[in-house]
């Protein structure tokens, strides 16, 4: 049996407590189209992708957007595949809200980017998309309680989510802000 360790590369060292939990921006795209990638070095940074779709923003309140992702690993399969959950809060519930949800439910082949609180982009389901998995909507209970929605976003990529420089690597998206909307 060989064992595999030519891959290591370094060691990680202790940094400074300085890091911040939390999502900033969230876009989202359900008309993907790629047609080249170009990835860093270290080939966890994807330095540019090229193709066509629309990126749309969805406004998200501070504190209520986090992203989790898990190293799923089978030695005795011999499989490895990273998955990733967002979970997006929206208050209110209105009608405007609930179609976009719900025709964002109905996708199968879902990327999105978002900006954590670290100023870090990263773009998740390159390889195998991600779907909504769950979805929750509330009234809530008393007059304190969220009223609203909360969604999972998942994905299940070979590889762990990829940080980009800024959205600018993308070229060829079209990229369209969220409007107020009165339902």
């Amino acid at each position: 049996m060989a064992i595999i360790n030519s891959l290591l590369t370094n060691g990680i060292n202790l940094d400074p407590i300085d890091s911040v939990g939390g999502i900033q921006q969230l876009w989202i795209c359900a008309s993907f189209s790629q047609t080249g990638a170009t990835f860093g070095a270290t080939a966890s940074r994807l330095d540019a992708l090229q193709g066509s779709g629309t990126f749309f923003q969805f406004d998200i309140a501070k504190d209520t957007a986090s992203w989790t992702e898990t190293a799923t690993i089978a030695p005795a399969a011999g499989t490895l595949f990273f998955q990733g959950d967002l979970l997006m809060v929206f208050h209110k519930l209105e009608q405007y809200r609930r179609n976009q949800l719900n025709l964002l439910a109905r996708n199968r082949f879902i990327r999105f980017t978002f900006l954590d609180n670290n100023n870090r982009w990263w773009f998740c389901g390159l390889t195998r998309g991600a779907q909504l998995t769950t979805g929750v909507n509330q009234t809530g209970l008393n007059p304190g309680d969220m009223n609203g929605y909360s969604y999972t976003l998942q994905t299940q990529d070979p590889n762990p989510a990829f940080f980009i420089t800024s959205t600018a690597s993308l070229t060829g998206f079209t990229w369209t802000p969220a409007t107020i909307v009165t339902s």
